[in-house]
């Protein structure tokens, strides 16, 4: 499919992509409404998508105060929360550590609190949240200060996030305080990664891959001139991200996208993986990278797939297939953790926890009918994600997920 920079596809925004790693942004025009569509239908920007059978909300499931349906009773200890169909099987328990959350996007974990950006579309202003890991009432950390902010870094002190209004990496302590920006140069700040010293991330459109030193100053390019890169991991010696289409005068072609990678400090790219059905997230580890296909708008997005090769691109392999839309993902040692981002034709309540061992085997789902998951975070004991919400309530409806143990 070929579709114009900065106009809606499938209901979602073009710009809207991606995790932790990258985020998965279900936001665009139209969803919801159908003046031109048949029985059956609905409208997602200028076309007619088959609706899902569940693609109806009922009235404990909209408005400000609702929170993703997990498909098991979050608290319930005798549901069956794994999906194996084993009676009285407890499984993981899962709760809503934030309910009416505005778009929040990126998540990340430190070792007592969760932290996520979110984004208010009536009145046009962003927020920087924080939450015990235990629970409790969130805390905004910063509201105002900061336009679009989008996904998120943490270290020991600080955490760095990416603006895509103002074009600025931004940097606050942990406990709050003031937003300082590090740089503001690009438009469309996008994805996010530092490591000791640098902050690294993208930009969205066609825009380079940069760095900067945590303490801010001159920022460097890491690669020139990349097409709509949506997420970005690093190791010691490299930077990897993925390009999710390829661009010119006709629009852009999102069955051509690529995973690419480049030296920290710069120099040749290198085309790990091509022709890939629209990447998204991210990931990496010491022999291998990890990222998400999200699949193609002519198969409802029902094509996704959850992708490893050699971090020189060697043996690509197929950890999962058959993924509705699979966006921001999380590994460890032995296990991926991806969120499927879910389709216009469902009004985007057909997301999805889902994860696979990175060896190879079937994959698990974690939890369903998450609307619109954005972003997924992991630690030592438990899986976080955020869902952005539905568009009936204008994405006031969104929430932070929490899953114990993952």
């Amino acid at each position: 499919m070929r579709y114009m920079i900065g106009t809606s596809f499938g209901g979602a925004a073009v710009a809207a992509l991606v995790s932790v790693v990258v985020a998965c942004s279900s936001k665009g025009s139209g969803v919801g409404t159908q003046p031109n569509c048949g029985p059956g239908t609905i409208q997602s920007g200028d076309e007619c998508l088959p609706a899902a059978p569940d693609a109806s909300i009922g009235p404990s499931d909209s408005g400000a105060n609702a929170t993703p349906d997990t498909g098991t009773e979050p608290m319930d200890s005798s549901a069956d929360a794994t999906g194996d169909g084993a009676p009285g099987d407890a499984g993981p328990t899962i709760v809503t550590m934030a309910a009416a959350q505005g778009y929040p996007r990126g998540i990340v974990v430190d070792s007592s609190a969760a932290y996520w950006t979110t984004y208010d579309n009536e009145n046009d202003v962003g927020s920087v949240v924080k939450s015990s890991l235990a629970g409790g009432t969130p805390i905004v950390l910063t509201t105002g200060m900061t336009e679009n902010p989008m996904y998120l870094a943490v270290d020991s002190a600080n955490l760095y996030w990416t603006d895509s209004y103002s074009g600025s990496i931004r940097r606050m302590a942990v406990w709050g305080g003031y937003p300082e920006t590090i740089t503001s140069d690009y438009m469309d700040d996008w994805a996010i990664a530092i490591d000791t010293s640098n902050v690294y991330w993208t930009a969205y459109g066609l825009s380079p891959i940069q760095r900067v030193s945590k303490d801010g100053g001159v920022s460097s390019v890491i690669a020139t001139s990349q097409e709509q890169s949506t997420a970005i991991a690093i190791d010691s010696t490299s930077a990897y991200w993925t390009n999710s289409s390829t661009c010119d005068d006709g629009g852009c072609d999102d069955t051509k996208g690529s995973v690419r990678s480049a030296p920290l400090d710069g120099g040749s790219v290198a085309i790990l993986a091509s022709n890939q059905l629209f990447p998204a997230g991210i990931a990496v580890d010491a022999t291998s990278i990890y990222w998400t296909n999200r699949g193609t708008y002519e198969n409802y997005y029902a094509d996704g797939t959850v992708m490893k090769m050699g971090l020189h691109g060697e043996s690509p392999t197929v950890i999962a297939s058959g993924q509705v839309a699979p966006c921001a993902l999380a590994i460890d040692a032995t296990t991926i953790y991806w969120v499927n981002c879910g389709v216009p034709g469902a009004l985007y309540i057909d997301g999805s926890l889902m994860k696979a061992p990175i060896a190879g085997g079937p994959a698990t789902t974690l939890a369903t009918h998450q609307p619109s998951p954005t972003s997924i975070a992991i630690d030592a004991t438990s899986v976080y994600w955020t869902v952005a919400g539905t568009p009936q309530a204008d994405y006031t409806d969104g929430a932070t997920m929490k899953l114990t143990p993952r």
